[in-house]
């Protein structure tokens, strides 16, 4: 990954030089000269995004699949609202709020979206979904802690029936 730090730069103008180390996006470089971008990205898609978009919440349709869907599109919430391309992978950025207490860490920095809030942006959008929870996230945590979670994918996830 690229960084503001000097040293970490002239170590990856070295290496390029060298032709030990391409760049296969903005900002992401590797060593791998063998595999395809679409298939390293695709390897490492959580560490990047992390590096890429530190406190990200996985959230919509991902936070439910725990991954990207056959198109190659993640859907995250961050600062702002943004739809960038990877090599085989669509990052769609919406603007929304940061993680709540039910929101699960998850890899490379990044959380999770707990079952409810996953739902709700889901099913009714952001600006619905933000104000629900801005209004009742204390509620929500509070229950959510109190029923028994199952392990899904890396994280943890209310049972189906537990979300009716």
């Amino acid at each position: 990954m690229a960084s503001s730090d000097k040293t970490t730069n002239n170590f990856i103008t070295k290496m390029k030089k060298e032709g030990r180390l391409i760049k296969i996006a903005p900002k992401i470089y590797t060593t791998n000269l063998n595999d395809s971008p679409e298939n390293i990205i695709r390897r490492n898609l959580f560490f990047i995004l992390g590096e890429l978009y530190p406190s990200a919440v996985m959230s919509h349709r991902s936070a439910f699949e725990c991954r990207p869907t056959n198109d190659g599109h993640i859907y995250l919430t961050y600062n702002y609202t943004k739809k960038v391309s990877l090599p085989g992978i669509t990052i769609h950025l919406l603007e929304g709020r940061k993680a709540l207490p039910a929101d699960y860490p998850f890899m490379g920095g990044l959380h999770m979206s707990c079952s409810a809030r996953a739902y709700l942006t889901q099913k009714f959008g952001r600006k619905e979904e933000m104000e629900y929870l801005c209004s009742r996230s204390s509620q929500i945590d509070v229950g959510y802690q109190q029923k028994k979670p199952i392990h899904c994918c890396g994280f943890q996830k209310h049972k189906e029936k537990e979300l009716r």
